[in-house]
């Protein structure tokens, strides 16, 4: 851990699982380090050409968060426990900090597909689906603000219906001589 690039893990590179994280605490093939942060880190810098410019920015903000989220619990007399239970606490604030919540459907759909349920995440399910209840919260004040900017914008526009229409409503009627009334 004394490494520089164990306290300073550089951008899209995903070695410290296995040059600083492993390489303190050996957890083996089923520890968080290579089980999961190694593997979907790997998963994640594979399908990177998939995400919006948006979504690569959040792929690197994540990254290097969840591994320098890492760094306190290596250096402070860790075990392959403290180490996976402390790595999924991360998850979420890393997820919502790097602005998970403002990114487009397609980078969703690509977080989605890279994530999606397979032999690695069965093991972690439970808190799995707690970081996506997690994220899920962190995101609801963003959610909301869109439906309120929404609202605004759609009040607004009735209220120019309801002023045009009450406009027509006190115009004179015009008498049609073929008609011969109003």
């Amino acid at each position: 851990m004394c490494q520089q690039t164990c306290q300073n893990p550089p951008p899209n590179s995903c070695s410290f699982y296995r040059t600083c994280a492993e390489a303190t605490l050996p957890c083996g093939s089923d520890g968080y380090a290579l089980n999961f942060g190694e593997y979907f880190c790997n998963k994640f810098t594979t399908n990177i050409g998939k995400f919006t410019p948006a979504g690569k920015s959040w792929v690197t903000s994540v990254m290097t968060c969840l591994q320098k989220s890492l760094i306190p619990i290596l250096t402070c007399d860790p075990t392959c426990s403290s180490i996976k239970t402390g790595a999924f606490a991360s998850h979420t604030p890393c997820y919502a900090n790097a602005g998970i919540c403002h990114l487009a459907i397609d980078d969703w759909k690509v977080i989605s597909a890279i994530v999606g349920m397979d032999s690695h995440t069965y093991d972690d399910f439970n808190q799995i689906f707690a970081q996506m209840a997690g994220t899920g919260g962190a995101c609801i004040p963003t959610i909301f603000s869109g439906f309120e900017s929404e609202i605004g914008q759609l009040v607004q526009e009735l209220t120019q219906v309801i002023k045009d229409a009450a406009e027509v409503i006190k115009a004179p009627r015009i008498c049609l001589s073929c008609c011969g009334h109003l």
